[in-house]
């Protein structure tokens, strides 16, 4: 029983030199336990931010569902355009084929007219040749109608007088008549020939007025067409010249950017320096206003491809704004041919004029084909940018899958943890009920201590020389200077996140500068637009008084222009739609940011953990030795029981748990875990809204890669888009930069999570060795107070029978002989030896106890045996025997028996 109460003694001494640490660490816990609030507030306000992205989403998500409608109505409207431009290319060909069968027929008309001309210059000279003969003829006829008369008045005299004469007469009259046969038939052949050409000449009039209106047509289209096309010229060469000035701002603006860029992965480094809470909360503010330089810089560069894509939409306005007034002067000239359809004397002039306007026409329409072909290579190069999008999507999701099976993983430690936990729950209740029924075994045994004054006096010198030994240094010294050093780690980063700010500070105002620069260049734009505004107005003035083409072609152009503005409007909710998929990808970063910096905390917060469980450690180590040091000490601290029971009692208000500072552990542990899954939780939420918006840009992104293939192979007219889609390539080749940027990123968040694990599984393991240390001693405790009531026992039946052999009353004190303090003396000796050769054995790595102990025995100046002694129960169990062998001596009290029993003992113990 005294045995026991020593030990119980040793139990109530432990709180008084723990209790001032433990104060310390228990307020630690509750500034961190603050701390741990505070996060919470703040995992608050990013749910509530969620949310409000998710709104956000909604709205997207149903201006997205709107365009598409819109979408789909534009590519209906689309394709009915597209099929009458391939009408209009029918009847493009067909015209081409008229113009060249008018062309052919005016070359044969040239031939015939040259022909005719020919002819009637030989119907000339044959008509004079004619006329010639008549006359020789009609004198021929006088000469021979005088004749006529002459013989007449010869033959009505010769009638009278011969009957020869009357022949002759008749001879001569059938002459006359052969001859005026002859006269008749030329005079016939004559008409038909002055028929003939009369007929010709009509010809030649009818040809010579329809030549005399297309000469006319073509000199004014001529006089029309020369003063346009210069200054159409004039025009496009300034606007080349301020397309050149504005690529070189753009390039000046994009190194720039890059330079910003290479600042901020800079300030990111250092940023990522800083462990500490607060630092991270600057960081995440940063970051936000880097997203929103970033997001500018796009908008404006999305504003000048706006632009740009605005001056080519003005100049085809222009172009039918110029083919509605030659409309009007088609109308105005039509009435003026009619008086000038007599005009003869240019008439071989004319075709060499037709062939020139031609020539100019043609100048023309390869202006307008060169316009379309940059569309057309505009839509090829963004369907190529959007099956890279594609490629680059798919790359993404695979690495979230494997993002999220990581997560599941760390989710199942999580799970084997929490069942860690309870198993720590029992052993915590079972060391609290063990601690209870010793405190009651205390009261019991505390009037059995009020035997052993006398022996407390004898050992007052030893007390006072335990007291002179120098104590440990305590924890709270290593804390606090672990405490100092944190401070100033955290000053120094404090002044890191100064200078970064100021150079951001810098940077804001550098782009500033750039801002207003960009504002007075976009405010000489205007002025170029108004100066070309004012010459387009003079144009128009000017082709009001002139000329236009055929009626046909310019409506058919003016179609193909009204298709061309239509094809700019579809590009630009296709823009649009680009910039909201920007801004989602962003939120995205942004989200993806946020967790980082959220994993970079629970990091932090492992590593404290792991602290914590150092600290315990190593603090139950000294609880050990102290235990061991207590056990050695138990009979040399038994005079100073009832000088020490005040601060015992008042330490027992203030006693130190075990099992209070598991609890609190286990609580600690539970906060940080709900903690993590809570962050887990939204990470996985932002992701399944990522990869919805994704599967909408993808969806749309497939649409309009299947129509436009479709309409490449039907019509080459959209190649024109292929220049403004260029720039939105360059942009796109930008966040592909960005997209690689977040997946090194995402490695790093990858080689974190696996760092995590590991250190979760060392914590883990870490913590099943100390609950199979607090089990082996539970064990151990049970063991030694079981051996102490048999010891108890034992030893007070021995001694009562050796007094019964000695006559001796049981009442009287102890101890009573020599014999009795040698058995005494020799079992303290045996625990001391035990504890230390425990010791030695437990702290094999741990330098710092060996040389505690070993700073122990040199102060106590124990001298060790080379063997480790036996259980203090074999030196007790001599007891047994001593008084059977001497039961027949009554002069059991000698001191040479007592010798003997000494001698006996120490073989034993051998």
């Amino acid at each position: 029983m005294i045995y026991n109460a020593q030990m119980i003694q040793l139990y109530k001494e432990l709180p008084s030199f723990a209790n001032n640490e433990n104060k310390e660490l228990n307020r630690n816990l509750q500034n961190e336990f603050n701390e741990f609030k505070n996060l919470i507030n703040e995992c608050e306000d990013l749910q509530n931010r969620v949310k409000a992205i998710k709104q956000q989403h909604i709205d997207t998500e149903k201006w997205l569902t709107d365009k598409r409608n819109e979408l789909n109505l534009l590519e209906s409207q689309i394709d009915e355009e597209l099929h009458k431009i391939s009408m209009i290319k029918g009847e493009k060909e067909s015209i081409k084929i008229d113009i060249d069968k008018f062309k052919d027929k005016i070359a044969s008309v040239n031939w015939k007219t040259r022909e005719i001309q020919s002819k009637i210059h030989i119907a000339e000279d044959r008509i004079l040749f004619f006329e010639g003969k008549a006359q020789e003829n009609s004198e021929s006829l006088n000469y021979f109608q005088k004749i006529v008369a002459e013989n007449e008045e010869l033959l009505t005299v010769l009638q009278k007088n011969h009957k020869e004469d009357a022949i002759i007469v008749k001879n001569m009259i059938s002459q006359i008549e052969k001859q005026e046969n002859m006269l008749n038939v030329m005079k016939k052949r004559l008409d038909d020939e002055v028929s003939t050409t009369k007929t010709l000449q009509t010809e030649l009039n009818t040809f010579s007025t329809q030549y005399q209106k297309i000469y006319d047509e073509n000199q004014q289209i001529l006089q029309l067409m020369n003063t346009p096309i210069s200054t159409l010229m004039s025009i496009n060469k300034e606007i080349q010249e301020k397309s050149q000035f504005c690529k070189e701002k753009q390039e000046k603006y994009q190194k720039i950017f890059d330079e910003n860029q290479i600042e901020k992965q800079n300030l990111d480094q250092i940023l990522k320096e800083n462990k500490d809470f607060d630092l991270k909360i600057k960081d995440l503010y940063n970051k936000v206003n880097i997203a929103t330089n970033e997001l500018d810089l796009e908008e404006n560069g999305h504003q000048e491809n706006l632009q740009n894509i605005q001056t080519l939409s003005h100049n085809l306005i222009k172009l039918q704004n110029d083919e509605k007034f030659y409309k009007n002067q088609n109308e105005k000239i039509e009435s003026e041919i009619q008086v000038e359809m007599n005009k003869k004397a240019y008439y071989q002039k004319r075709l060499d004029d037709i062939n020139a306007v031609y020539e100019s026409r043609t100048d023309y329409t390869t202006y307008l084909q060169e316009i379309k072909t940059k569309f057309q290579n505009e839509l090829e190069e963004t369907q190529n940018e959007l099956n890279k999008r594609d490629k680059l999507i798919t790359y993404y999701k695979n690495k979230k899958q494997k993002l999220i099976d990581e997560n599941i993983k760390i989710q199942n430690q999580i799970i084997e943890i929490n069942n860690d936990k309870k198993t720590r729950k029992h052993v915590s209740d079972a060391l609290t009920h063990k601690m209870i029924e010793l405190d009651d075994v205390v009261n019991a045994q505390e009037e059995e201590m009020n035997k052993i004054n006398k022996i407390q006096r004898k050992i007052e010198e030893k007390i006072e020389q335990y007291k002179n030994i120098p104590k440990p240094p305590s924890k709270l010294t290593q804390l606090q200077s672990e405490i100092i050093e944190l401070r100033k780690v955290r000053k120094n980063s404090k002044e890191k996140v100064i200078s970064s700010k100021e150079r951001v500070s810098s940077i804001d105002v550098e782009i500033k500068k750039r801002i207003d620069l960009k504002g007075n260049l976009e405010k000489e734009k205007e002025n170029l637009e108004n100066q070309i505004s004012v010459l387009n107005l003079e144009i128009e003035a000017y082709n009001r008084r002139n000329f236009d083409s055929i009626k046909e072609v310019r409506d058919k152009t003016v179609e193909v222009n009204l298709l061309r503005l239509k094809i700019s409007n579809y590009s630009e909710p296709i823009l649009e739609s680009s910039k909201i998929i920007e801004t989602e990808e962003d939120k995205y970063k942004q989200l993806i940011e946020s967790a980082k910096t959220r994993l970079r905390e629970l990091d932090e917060q492992h590593l404290s953990i792991i602290s914590r469980l150092n600290s315990e450690e190593k603090e139950k180590h000294e609880i050990s030795m102290k235990l061991s040091e207590t056990k050695h000490q138990i009979e040399l601290q038994k005079l100073r029981y009832d000088e020490e029971t005040k601060p015992v009692a008042k330490n027992e208000e203030k006693s130190f748990n075990i099992s209070e500072v598991l609890l609190n552990y286990t609580k600690e542990r539970e906060i940080l875990m709900k903690r993590k899954e809570e962050l887990e939780n939204k990470i996985q939420s932002a992701l399944n809204e990522s990869n919805a918006l994704q599967r909408a840009t993808l969806k749309l992104n497939h649409i309009n890669v299947c129509r436009n293939n479709e309409k490449l192979s039907e019509e080459s007219e959209y190649d024109q888009l292929k220049d403004t889609i260029k720039k939105l390539n360059e942009e796109i080749k930008i966040k592909v930069s960005e997209f690689n940027k977040m997946n090194l990123n995402r490695e790093i968040l990858k080689q974190r999570l696996e760092k995590t694990s590991i250190e979760s599984s060392n914590i883990n393991k870490n913590i099943m060795k100390i609950v199979s240390k607090i089990k082996s001693s539970k064990n151990d405790i049970e063991f030694i107070e079981n051996e102490i009531k048999t010891q108890t026992n034992v030893i007070n039946m021995h001694i009562a029978n050796h007094r019964n052999t000695q006559g001796v009353d049981l009442k009287q004190k102890y101890p009573f002989s020599k014999f009795e303090i040698q058995i005494e003396t020799e079992v303290k000796r045996n625990t001391i030896e035990t504890a230390i050769f425990e010791l030695q054995e437990l702290s094999k790595d741990n330098k710092e106890i060996k040389q505690r102990i070993h700073n122990f025995i040199s102060q106590e100046k124990i001298k060790l045996r080379p063997t480790p002694p036996l259980h203090p129960i074999s030196a007790r169990s001599y007891v047994r025997a001593s008084p059977q062998r001497n039961h027949s001596n009554p002069n059991f009290k000698s001191q040479r028996e007592s010798k003997l029993t000494i001698k006996n003992i120490t073989l034993d113990i051998k």
